[in-house]
């Protein structure tokens, strides 16, 4: 690594601990984005921004099986990421939920960390943009189960229910590596995973007791 760019990776990290520190957990997002827009650290980590909506009411269920699962030649409990966003820049996003059909996984106006690069496994949670269809454009957050004959088969905790999308529908699906209430926290998290690649490997959607 170039001295500047050790340099500018330790102010970085400075900046983002320091604010981490002196943020209040209660502090309003909008007033810690304000704070952020003219910090470097959002100059330098702060790359794009999408809100998921994961609200039932989001959802049109004649265009998506649900149910059994019935014979199929081939199940995959992993997949790699789909598609490619180009409004980034490196390998994260962050989003920014809305609803709480996830359940305890998680909930209403909760930050998520997406990491571009990561293979998605049964019970990880999933961000995915849609490009066709009835809900063209929209961005929804879900948990993957697997994968068969060209359709991604995902479900939703509250009410629990199997969501299923065909592959051509599927503009880009990415892992959420790390949960966060507020915006800083989520820079933080970044931060951590820069420093420690091996961190946050969670199954953050796992239920340990029903599956839909």
């Amino acid at each position: 690594m170039a001295p500047h760019s050790f340099l500018s990776a330790c102010i970085i990290g400075l900046v983002g601990a320091w604010l981490f520190y002196v943020t209040p957990a209660f502090a309003d997002p909008i007033t810690v984005g304000t704070i952020l827009g003219i910090s470097t650290l959002a100059a330098s980590a702060v790359t794009f921004v999408v809100t998921t909506a994961i609200t039932p009411s989001a959802m049109i269920t004649g265009q998506w099986h649900m149910g059994g699962l019935g014979y199929r030649r081939l199940r995959l409990d992993a997949i790699t990421p789909i598609g490619a966003c180009k409004r980034s820049i490196g390998p994260f996003l962050i989003a920014r939920t809305t609803g709480n059909c996830m359940g305890d996984a998680v909930g209403d106006m909760t930050y998520l960390l997406i990491d571009k690069r990561l293979t998605i496994r049964r019970d990880d949670l999933m961000t995915m943009k849609l490009h066709a269809g009835p809900m063209a454009g929209a961005v929804i957050t879900k948990r993957f189960v697997e994968a068969y004959d060209g359709i991604v088969s995902t479900a939703q905790h509250s009410p629990p229910a199997r969501l299923d999308f065909r592959g051509p529908e599927i503009e880009w699906a990415y892992r959420v590596r790390a949960l966060s209430p507020s915006l800083i926290g989520v820079l933080w998290l970044m931060l951590v995973t820069i420093a420690r690649p091996r961190s946050h490997n969670e199954r953050l959607a796992a239920e340990r007791d029903a599956r839909p």
